[in-house]
């Protein structure tokens, strides 16, 4: 069996690829992915699309990975098309799939969300596709039946009308019920799943932390922020907050894990707050690394404008923490109405409006009654055992779609 994956470069691919040192730091999904392809003996070509200049990748690379047998991988750099924005089709990057396509036969295509167009005219062209969508977000919005001046939207007639193979979703917090009625092709099969929790790695580093002499337990209560330091993830919201709830109670510590564009205006808040002795930021880090933090976190801070279902939120949960986040927005309350009595059990859900109010008096309020972390956390821990699988299970699940569409 071959596959070949169309997929874009990741932010968290980047350094990866520049380096070719396989060490993930986001995305398991993806990542998770192609390790139990290669474990499985699946030969896969991965195609990495630059939509976007990305630094340090100016040509095309051709390699692998040293620890993948079954997996090799080349880079499109970026090229900018004048049918870019109209089509969302890159005509250099179509044509080296073509020559792909002609000289290889693959059982099957898949592609990602940033690919749909992509995936739909391999489908037309008689080519077994599978489309992963991981989360749906914004797609709602951007694909409607026509764009700007009412050119018709390529992405809405594809995603209704292209035979795909099979169409698997993410549930991440994102409107997928409303998307699924609306925009999806009802003639191909498809499921909506949860992402995964690497339980024997939380197991595991919680023990580890408990016996070694970090575990001093900090009167401070500790937050943690953990996503790129982007305008989505609300991370200017979260420092205006904590420079907020600094002048009330001092008696706290954040972490913020991840980098991103917005990393330069964190940092001048912290500096101009005087916040350097409550506010650490850490930079991106291993995924693995991230239970280290889980394990001594207090409170999780995940106020995430699109989704409330990231990995980082249910891997939390299944550590049984307190997390903080935002009520679901309108058009995705579908998907909060599943679980929605469980949901404002086991999370502080905080309204969208006047958001850095919200959260300094929330903040303020479980420092101030302890209980309630102890209880969200109970709860939470209590919820992932009931919807969420390991990762393991769940990338084979994949795999196992992937396969029985192949045929």
């Amino acid at each position: 069996m071959k596959i070949l994956f169309i997929l874009r470069v990741y932010s968290h691919f980047e350094e990866m690829i520049r380096e070719n040192d396989w060490r993930p730091k986001g995305m398991p999904a993806v990542y998770k992915l192609i390790e139990g392809l290669n474990e499985q003996r699946i030969y896969s070509e991965i195609v990495f699309l630059c939509r976007n200049p990305v630094n340090g990748i100016n040509e095309i690379i051709h390699d692998k990975f040293s620890c993948f047998k079954y997996i090799t991988y080349t880079v499109l750099p970026y090229n900018k098309s004048f049918f870019e924005n109209i089509i969302n089709l890159n005509i250099k990057h179509f044509q080296y799939i073509i020559q792909l396509l002609n000289k290889n036969n693959y059982d099957i295509i898949y592609c990602d969300r940033a690919h749909l167009v992509y995936g739909g005219i391999f489908a037309f062209l008689g080519h077994k596709v599978f489309l992963r969508l991981h989360g749906v977000i914004r797609l709602p919005f951007t694909v409607k039946p026509f764009k700007k001046y009412f050119i018709p939207s390529l992405p809405y007639w594809i995603l209704k009308k292209a035979p795909f193979k099979f169409v698997l979703i993410s549930f991440d917090g994102s409107p997928t019920i409303m998307f699924e009625k609306i925009f999806l092709n009802n003639r191909v099969p498809h499921e909506i799943m949860f992402n995964g929790v690497d339980k024997k790695r939380i197991k595991t580093s919680y023990n580890m932390f408990r016996e070694s002499e970090y575990k001093k337990k900090s009167s401070k209560l500790v937050i943690t922020s953990i996503g790129r330091l982007t305008w989505d993830k609300r991370i200017m919201e979260i420092i205006k907050a904590v420079a907020k709830l600094i002048k009330i109670n001092k008696n706290f510590i954040l972490y913020i894990i991840g980098d991103g564009p917005l990393k330069n205006n964190v940092e001048s808040i912290i500096k101009h707050e005087n916040l350097e002795n409550n506010v650490f930021l850490i930079g991106s880090i291993k995924h693995e690394e991230i239970y280290k933090y889980l394990s001594k976190t207090d409170v999780l801070l995940s106020i995430n404008e699109f989704g409330n279902f990231s990995n980082v939120v249910i891997e939390a949960m299944s550590s049984g923490k307190c997390i903080i986040s935002l009520e679901p927005k309108e058009e995705a309350q579908m998907d909060g109405d599943l679980i929605s009595a469980e949901l404002h059990n086991s999370l502080i859900l905080i309204s969208r409006k006047k958001i850095i109010e919200k959260l300094t008096i929330t903040l303020q309020k479980v420092m101030e009654n302890p209980s309630i972390i102890t209880d969200k956390g109970i709860n939470a821990e209590k919820m992932s055992k009931k919807y969420f699988q390991s990762w393991e299970k769940r990338i084979n699940k994949e795999i196992y779609f992937i396969k029985k569409y192949s045929c």
